[in-house]
């Protein structure tokens, strides 16, 4: 399995996020399971001085999304394929409530900090 997601920002607050998965095809017992994929994109805008971000998104752009199951196991032959509805578009608006001028809280040390030192 191998998958990654990278973000890029771009000019005006706007930023391109890409997340791509890969599952080759694996053994188990009798059973074959073929290879899968999935790749996703979505952009997202900061909006209203930065309190909110406005994103829009597809998945499995390429419809790449499927479960192929094989058993050939003496008298038993046995196909599966499965494919269902993965591509969507999705709008989403988060905002963010309360005094931004609040300073995020000091780095704290942990109790194995003291540990580490002796």
């Amino acid at each position: 399995m191998a998958s990654t997601s990278q973000r890029f920002t771009l000019p005006d607050k706007f930023m391109l996020q890409l997340s791509a998965r890969y599952n080759s095809p694996t053994q188990s017992l009798i059973y074959q399971q073929g290879s899968s994929s999935n790749v996703s994109l979505s952009i997202n805008r900061k909006i209203f001085h930065d309190q909110g971000t406005f994103r829009i998104g597809v998945s499995d752009i390429f419809k790449t999304q499927r479960n192929d199951v094989t058993v050939n196991f003496g008298n038993l032959q046995y196909i599966q394929h499965n494919t269902w509805d993965s591509q969507r578009i999705s709008a989403e608006l988060t905002w963010r409530f309360g005094n931004n001028k609040i300073k995020q809280t000091a780095y704290r040390d942990r109790a194995n900090s003291d540990e580490k030192g002796r």
